[in-house]
């Protein structure tokens, strides 16, 4: 991000990038994404918990239980975008280049390392198929899943300057 510009946005930039918006459309874009939020955050919280308690019963859980986690969040991540549709696009929460920077990582991060959780669970779930006497390292997979995550956070942050 460039120093020289201030830490927030002016109302006049703001309209600049934002030419016209429907106020309708907007309200009811926003009503859908609370809809899907309120469902998204409460079933995952409830796969959370039905995953939590078994946790220790075999590995696959444990990735569902840090993939309910990651879709909690995600589904979270939708507040300030709703925010934003029912304050007619003014800039609330991302007012803030400081904001807007965390928001972005935090979403970009979310997604993918959430793509990659089921890529691991998918990986490990078709080498027990196809090599049934095979055992997957449980460490080497989330040793895996951490790895990514923090090279996620790398590229992203350099990214985002």
């Amino acid at each position: 991000m460039n120093e020289s510009k201030s830490d927030s946005i002016k109302q006049s930039d703001f309209i600049i990038l934002i030419p016209g918006s429907n106020p309708t459309i907007d309200k009811a874009i926003g009503v859908i994404v609370i809809i899907c939020m309120i469902i998204g955050t409460t079933g995952n919280i409830i796969s959370f918990l039905f995953f939590w308690n078994r946790r220790h019963s075999s590995f696959p859980q444990r990735l569902y239980t840090i993939v309910s986690i990651a879709d909690t969040l995600i589904s979270l991540t939708a507040l300030p975008v709703v925010a934003v549709l029912f304050n007619g696009r003014h800039p609330v929460f991302f007012n803030s280049y400081t904001l807007c920077g965390i928001w972005t990582l935090l979403f970009n991060f979310l997604q993918r390392f959430a793509m990659f959780m089921v890529l691991v669970m998918s990986s490990t779930r078709a080498i027990a198929i196809l090599f049934p006497f095979y055992r997957v390292r449980k460490r080497a997979a989330l040793a895996a899943c951490g790895s990514f995550g923090v090279f996620l956070l790398v590229v992203d942050s350099v990214y985002l300057g």
